[in-house]
């Protein structure tokens, strides 16, 4: 199945983790950080996860992917490509 948005996503604090989350729909700022929630950091980085259902309820079909970590300090995290949806 071919998706329409892709979003990188790079979350850092001690340690910089990539994601990448596609879906068939745009999704708003929210979606995209539930969404990294929901994939989490998996045993090996290059793991493909289904989600269907994001915590708000909202049925989904996205694949994320934890795509691995750069180790370095303090929490941050930035959509830093990808078209969002605003409310």
């Amino acid at each position: 199945m071919s998706k329409k948005y892709t979003y990188m996503i790079e979350e850092w604090s001690s340690d910089t983790r990539f994601y990448k989350i596609e879906s068939d729909e745009k999704l708003t700022e929210e979606e995209v950080r539930d969404s990294v929630r929901e994939v989490g950091i998996p045993v090996k980085a290059g793991e493909e996860i289904k989600i269907d259902e994001l915590p708000s309820g909202k049925e989904v079909d996205i694949i994320g992917v934890y795509e691995g970590t750069e180790y370095g300090e303090d929490s941050q995290m930035d959509i830093v490509e990808g078209d969002v949806a605003y409310d």
